[in-house]
């Protein structure tokens, strides 16, 4: 009777696993720690779950779904970098008043 409500994976209950548990760990500690490292956590928490996201993604797809999402959090990642370089950079250089 219960296979008949939900039918058992063909391939079995391990194949639900993921393929990379490391960086599905490593996604949970960018998602959860990087706000509190930071310390400031609601502004963090734009960055750090889809991060964490993305990265946990990689570690359950395979394949080029896996390379995709690894790539768009390295991506971001940089640009967000970039974001922060260029305006640490317009705030030194920016004068001051008399």
């Amino acid at each position: 009777m219960a296979t008949e409500v939900w039918p058992a994976p063909t391939l079995g209950w391990r194949r639900m696993m993921p393929t990379r548990p490391g960086y599905v760990a490593l996604g949970m500690v960018v998602a959860l720690v990087l706000p509190v490292l930071w310390g400031v956590a609601p502004a963090a928490l734009l960055y750090s779950l889809p991060w964490g996201a993305g990265l946990a993604a990689v570690g359950w797809l395979r394949g080029r779904a896996a390379a995709v999402a690894g790539v768009t959090v390295v991506v971001s990642a940089v640009v967000c970098g970039a974001f922060a370089v260029s305006m640490h950079l317009m705030a030194a250089e920016s004068p001051t008043g008399d």
